[in-house]
């Protein structure tokens, strides 16, 4: 995928799954997807905390990332979630993301063991490193444990 900017309204896409909850629902995610992209959002942001992915395995979660990938069809980025537990799940999510076309990542801390800024940032390196693609920071402090100040959350992206 060529850049794209990542600015105005970037929606947290639901998951849509089957009747039985098995599978992703490819049909009605399709229909989700042109319904908000002829609404006017500017990118659509798949695998959030509105998409369930704690429920998620990560076949799935790679599963729904394609899945928008393809049905937005380069006309807005797709920002892949990929909060996870571990370091592994979100270096292994990233890494998907950027095979996968997907224009950025949207990185959650670990959320049931708080971390301090200095493993934050760590963390943040590495997915940089193993993805080479934009970070957007989930700021949730009510779910991560962690409340950064402005100048904390600036200087993330060092």
């Amino acid at each position: 995928m060529t850049s794209q900017s990542l600015s105005g309204i970037l929606v947290a896409l639901i998951t849509p799954f089957t009747d039985g909850g098995h599978a992703v629902d490819e049909a009605r995610l399709q229909s989700h997807i042109e319904h908000m992209i002829t609404a006017g959002v500017h990118g659509l942001v798949p695998g959030g905390t509105t998409g369930e992915f704690t429920a998620m395995t990560l076949s799935e979660r790679k599963h729904l990332l394609e899945l928008c990938i393809k049905h937005a069809r380069n006309r807005v980025p797709v920002v892949a979630g990929i909060g996870a537990l571990s370091t592994k799940d979100c270096l292994d999510l990233a890494t998907h993301a950027a095979h996968a076309g997907a224009a950025a990542v949207m990185v959650v801390p670990p959320f049931y063991d708080p971390v301090v800024i200095d493993q934050l940032r760590e963390l943040l390196s590495e997915i940089s490193s193993a993805s080479k693609l934009p970070i957007m920071y989930y700021n949730i402090p009510s779910a991560s444990g962690i409340s950064l100040s402005p100048i904390e959350l600036a200087s993330l992206c060092e």
